[in-house]
């Protein structure tokens, strides 16, 4: 049985490789979540994240005349990347918002002390969007 990280460390590559193989230029960037980031509890601010490995960046190139499709295309290889890293991933960064993800992803336990806050600091909704809490 694989152990945490082993997944990961397969996954991540071959899918880097096999999008690299159709021809368009896709990366991850992994960053340690080390350092000041775990001087504070997970549910001291908004980031719930302070206590995990890394966070993971999913990037795509376009070209300059780039069509819907290769959007569409984009956004399924990092679906497909999510579902493959799945077991392992805990949520995402609002710094890196994505079409679709739920804001529960983004701040994990975090996101019902959230929207009290803002209930109480913006209670006509004045700030608001689709990744507002």
């Amino acid at each position: 049985m694989a152990t945490i990280g082993e997944t990961m460390a397969q996954a991540l590559p071959a899918l880097v490789e096999r999008r690299a193989v159709s021809g368009t230029v896709s990366s991850v960037t992994l960053d340690p979540l080390t350092g000041a980031v775990t001087d504070f509890s997970p549910d001291a601010t908004a980031f719930p994240w302070r206590h995990h490995l890394a966070e993971l960046q999913w990037h795509v190139r376009f070209p300059s005349d780039f069509s819907a499709e290769a959007v569409q295309d984009a956004r399924d290889w990092v679906n497909t990347a999510h579902q493959a890293i799945e077991s392992e991933s805990a949520g995402a960064y609002v710094n890196r918002l994505e079409p679709g993800r739920p804001l529960a992803d983004y701040y994990g336990a975090n996101l019902v002390r959230l929207r009290r806050i803002k209930s109480n600091v913006d209670p006509s909704g004045f700030f608001r969007s689709p990744y507002t809490v």
